[in-house]
């Protein structure tokens, strides 16, 4: 089994903090594909934020996962602010309890005075839809019981396509988030983390995206702000940097 760690240096400019947030993502694909922590970074940067990312992500995996490779324990040692997590949905009770004991094992090795736990909240496969509900439910619980915060990015996704189904959320898998997918993820990550987020930066946001692959995703950014938005509204626990 792979493993792939990947570092990405935030920018600073001349608003942002001298010392910059500090965060580690772990994961699977639901993680990095199209990369989200440097989508995310870059979210950042258009509001001035500056940003150290990490990534420990296998393809597949649940959490216990990277604890069996022995990768993540050396992982956790660093100094990290936030430490985003996911696995699969979770949508069954049997992966429920799975999630919240490994999240709680994870926590045991934070210093909660230093570094708290995000809990990814991801979206099922289409074609099981139907357990959307437990799969945002299950996430809460471990982002509660871990005494972390929620990045409800599947109540971003179920908020967006409820208003508009044809939104390309889905890669061609039905399973992976298309950039689109990936970039309403970012944002919900960052309205999550600083309530004012997404307010008059449209343009920095497209300066921070100038490959035309990303395009189509950066046209529908105000789009997903206002998800985002309810979807934070919505989801306890909060995030608040």
């Amino acid at each position: 089994m792979r493993w792939m760690l990947l570092t990405c240096l935030a920018i600073s400019s001349t608003s942002a903090p001298a010392e910059p947030l500090r965060m580690l993502f772990i994961g699977n694909s639901y993680t990095y594909t199209h990369n989200l922590p440097e989508v995310f970074r870059r979210v950042a940067a258009a509001q001035d934020r500056a940003v150290v990312v990490s990534a420990v992500t296998i393809p597949g995996a649940a959490i216990e996962d990277h604890f069996s490779t022995g990768n993540l324990p050396d992982a956790l040692e660093g100094q990290w602010d936030w430490v985003v997590m996911q696995q699969g949905p979770s949508s069954l009770p049997q992966n429920r309890v799975h999630l919240v004991l490994w999240t709680a094992e994870v926590a045991r090795h934070l210093d909660p005075s230093r570094t708290r736990i995000v809990m990814f909240s991801v979206w099922p496969a289409l074609e099981h839809a139907h357990t959307w509900a437990n799969a945002e439910t299950s996430y809460a619980q471990a982002a509660s019981k871990s005494g972390g915060c929620l990045l409800p990015a599947a109540a971003a996704w179920r908020l967006a396509l409820a208003e508009n189904p044809g939104l390309p959320l889905y890669s061609e898998d039905r399973l992976h988030p298309s950039r689109e997918g990936t970039l309403l993820t970012a944002i919900t990550l960052a309205r999550a983390l600083w309530p004012a987020a997404g307010k008059a930066i449209d343009d920095r946001l497209a300066r921070q995206f100038r490959e035309q692959s990303w395009q189509p995703a950066v046209q529908l950014a105000p789009v997903f702000w206002r998800h985002a938005a309810q979807a934070v509204a919505e989801s306890p626990p909060r995030c608040v940097d």
